[in-house]
């Protein structure tokens, strides 16, 4: 007899088994255990060590310093007339454009509050012409958000826009392409818009969309990353 889970009581050889018995399952020498397996000291088969599978004797030590990046981020932002609506499609409020100006611009916007750690810039689509963008003034930079606001100020939805998201995209990107974010500095589109895309003649049917993916696609082909702002 012996008493499992204490101090081993029995002889060499053998081990306590669960019901307070000293056993063994095999000798030293015996053979017992068949290819793959050993004997313990203690009767008991086990397996053996795998080539690779030992726990390391020399691990290495690794050290690395984490190094804050900034961002260059360019808002893409959908001026459609459907923009003008509350968030069920209809007159109500709140409205959707007051309510994303607020969300980016407003004085807990995100704009605002991260301005002096991001490069942003921002375009809003479409214009007077397709593809044709409004943009702030100037490059995407730090501490934009007064030029990002007046943008969004001056160039409110149009009633009469329709939604070319396609060629917004292409153009975003083609500006990317010509004037590169800063060396270190993840090049980021977030696109901002609240309705299907169109093509410049007004279509928005299922090449409109496959249009987009492929913009999207061109996006991350030139390293730019794209992030959908979806409202309503």
């Amino acid at each position: 007899p012996c008493s499992p889970g204490a101090a081993s009581t029995c002889i060499s050889g053998f081990y306590c088994s669960p019901d307070g018995k000293c056993d063994s399952q095999c000798t030293l020498t015996g053979g017992q255990c068949g290819d793959g397996y050993s004997c313990t000291s203690d009767g008991h088969c086990v397996q053996d060590s795998m080539p690779g599978m030992d726990p390391d004797t020399n691990c290495p030590a690794a050290h690395f310093t984490a190094t804050k990046t900034t961002p260059t981020i360019q808002l893409l932002i959908d001026r459609s007339g459907s923009m003008l609506q509350d968030f069920n499609g209809g007159n109500g409020t709140p409205k959707k454009f007051p309510t994303e100006q607020d969300a980016l611009v407003g004085t807990s916007g995100v704009v605002t509050q991260l301005q002096d750690q991001v490069n942003f810039g921002a375009s809003m689509f479409p214009s007077n012409a397709c593809p044709g963008l409004y943009s702030s003034a100037g490059a995407r930079k730090t501490m934009n958000q007064a030029a990002i606001a007046d943008l969004l100020n001056a160039h409110p939805p149009d009633p009469n826009a329709n939604t070319p998201t396609p060629a917004a995209i292409k153009a975003v990107v083609d500006d990317f392409v010509a004037n590169p974010a800063p060396a270190g500095s993840p090049a980021v589109i977030v696109l901002s818009t609240d309705g299907l895309p169109n093509d410049c003649a007004g279509a928005n049917g299922a090449q409109a969309r496959l249009d987009t993916v492929a913009a999207a696609k061109n996006a991350f082909n030139n390293h730019i990353r794209l992030f959908l702002l979806v409202v309503g």
